[in-house]
């Protein structure tokens, strides 16, 4: 199960609460989903991501029993507000995404599950562990951060699941982003903030800038052409 202190990227995906989904759809962190000024309140206590698609929302969150234990769910509001559909995780939901005409989850531990009928099923697609999915067009392109200890030699990454490629990509709190069909990555080296362009086709460095503190909108980053 993922723990609360990874939750660092709930920032980056509530910035643009409230958010409009299917229809008059939005939702809020606590569980709340409202259609047209209407609330209805799911058994979540926290969410964490969302998705509007098949004609309604899902969302990804928490129900906290009383003795303080999360257990992750997926949970389904239609656009109608009919009663909503729970599905127990045995792992956190890290994002919802679409996929060749298909509605994906995809869970701390790097399992991808795909929405079929009233199931969801295990799919052959396999993510490292902690992904967030930046690309999902032609192919799909899913970023690791490095984790947040101090001692640890694991590194993040960013890698493409159809084209095979994989760079290392010392990434935390910002998750990369696609930035006009290039891929942006904010890292911090030798106590030096620096952005890094890489291809899409291969995962090669393009270019690289340096920047005097982070920013938010890695989209905004401008870099000199070689």
């Amino acid at each position: 199960m993922k723990k609360l202190s990874h939750l660092y990227l709930i920032g980056a995906l509530f910035a643009w609460l409230p958010a409009v989904a299917q229809e008059h759809l939005s939702w809020r962190t606590d569980g709340t989903v409202i259609r047209d000024g209407t609330p209805l309140k799911t058994r979540l206590q926290v969410v964490y991501s969302a998705l509007a698609a098949d004609q309604g929302l899902y969302l990804a969150g928490d129900i906290i029993d009383s003795k303080g234990i999360n257990h992750p769910q997926i949970v389904f509001v239609a656009a109608d507000q009919s009663t909503p559909q729970y599905w127990p995780q045995t792992h956190s939901v890290n994002q919802f995404f679409l996929y060749q005409g298909h509605t994906y989850s995809v869970l701390y531990n790097g399992q991808a599950l795909v929405r079929k009928g009233k199931q969801w099923l295990p799919s052959p697609l396999a993510f490292k562990q902690d992904p967030t999915v930046v690309y999902n067009r032609d192919d799909l392109v899913a970023c690791t951060p490095r984790p947040l200890e101090k001692e640890t030699r694991v590194q993040g990454s960013c890698y493409s699941l159809g084209k095979g490629w994989s760079t290392d990509i010392d990434w935390q709190h910002t998750a990369p982003a696609v930035c006009q069909g290039t891929l942006t990555a904010l890292v911090k080296v030798r106590k030096q903030w620096l952005a890094q362009q890489l291809s899409l086709a291969d995962g090669r460095l393009l270019a690289s800038a340096p920047l005097a503190q982070p920013v938010n909108d890695l989209c905004s980053i401008r870099f000199d052409k070689p």
